[in-house]
């Protein structure tokens, strides 16, 4: 499986086509992160294989920008300045079961 942060979990090789994300880049094997996707990029993100987000952001939900896709997201809402273990634990435990 592969991830990426602002998170995309589940990496299944469909389109080798990079999507044009914004600062989308692979931190390793099974990780991979992000700027904020517009709607037209989710699509492209399903499209490269990604199946999950993992949405760390402490206001703004992904829902309307998934819709009409089958990508999935966990949200763990938080503070860049204020990371807390359970925050930590909570976004690793979603990238273990997806």
């Amino acid at each position: 499986m592969k991830y990426l942060i602002i998170i995309f979990i589940g990496l299944i090789w469909n389109d080798t086509t990079e999507p044009t994300v914004k600062n989308f880049h692979q931190v390793d094997n099974n990780i991979y992160r992000s700027a904020q996707p517009s709607s037209k990029e989710m699509k492209e993100l399903e499209n490269y294989g990604i199946k999950t987000i993992l949405n760390v952001r402490n206001f703004v939900k992904d829902e309307c920008e998934i819709k009409g896709t089958n990508l999935v997201e966990h949200r763990i809402s938080m503070r860049a300045k204020t990371v807390s273990y359970q925050n930590l634990k909570d976004a690793l435990i979603a990238i273990k079961n997806a």
